[in-house]
């Protein structure tokens, strides 16, 4: 033994054996104990080393992973197929029919949007103000989720990331804001305006759904009577969609949508 080499402890010795032989993940035996001395803090018996058969070692790898890898996505729209079955309203054409709600289906492209991913797009020969709604709004984009066989999405916390783009679109000072509809009324997102980039595709636009009613307007309660609290709408989502709110004439133009996403929220 060389004079500056120190004699191996016992748990420095399982240590070198450990690493040696391949397993070693953490440890645990270089940890000094409460009483300063650096004996193996494993429980009696213990070899002091977290391998991949611990289940420290799993637990802790259950937190990283849970802490990296993003949620998946409850809806994701990239239109690559078709429309998505995403519709404008047309109230106006609703009446005619004694009633019976009229939804025109959108236009898919399956190139042509960011990146050159698939949109969809509609325009104002498809939508029409929907004169119940207080105030006044046209939705020219919405889904329903029975429309593909779902059923509704508790939206309550969660993330949406989409693309807005304006062709020829004047909005004549109306705000875009994304609403949500079920049993009990229509709620819109009325703090979070968004931008619409005219002619071309811009930054993605993302916010998240708040449940918080000072941040939202009920602008249509099927029943005013028995309307519900906007937490009761947002955990039991039946459509979703677009609207413009505060024009003084029939918003014009096309209005298109890409990469459409919900994640869920983050508990």
């Amino acid at each position: 033994m060389f004079p500056f080499m120190k004699p191996l402890t016992n748990h420095r010795r399982d240590f070198l054996k450990t690493l040696l032989a391949g397993g070693l993940a953490l440890p645990l035996s270089s940890f000094a104990a409460k009483d300063g001395s650096s004996r193996p803090a494993a429980a009696a018996g213990g070899s002091g080393v977290l391998d991949n058969s611990s289940p420290d070692f799993n637990r802790i790898s259950s937190a990283q992973s849970a802490m990296t890898t993003p949620a998946a996505p409850l809806v994701r729209n990239t239109f690559a197929q078709g429309p998505d079955a995403w519709c404008a309203y047309d109230y106006h054409g609703s009446m005619v029919a004694d009633g019976i709600n009229i939804f025109v289906l959108g236009t898919a492209q399956p190139t042509g949007g960011p990146d050159g991913t698939g949109f969809v797009w509609v325009d104002h020969r498809r939508w029409s103000a929907d004169t119940p709604e207080s105030p006044l709004s046209i939705l020219p984009l919405l889904t329903y989720r029975n429309w593909i066989n779902a059923g509704p999405l508790d939206l309550r916390g969660s993330e949406i990331t989409c693309y807005l783009r304006g062709d020829n679109l004047r909005l004549d000072g109306a705000q875009c804001l994304f609403w949500v509809h079920a049993n009990g009324g229509r709620w819109h997102f009325n703090s979070h305006p968004l931008t619409i980039t005219e002619g071309r595709w811009a930054a993605p636009l993302r916010f998240t759904l708040t449940d918080d009613e000072a941040l939202w307007h009920h602008s249509w309660p099927r029943d005013p009577q028995r309307s519900k609290p906007l937490t009761a709408i947002l955990g039991a989502v039946k459509s979703y969609g677009f609207s413009f709110i505060g024009f003084s004439s029939l918003v014009t133009g096309r209005l298109s949508l890409a990469q459409f996403e919900i994640r869920p929220a983050v508990r």
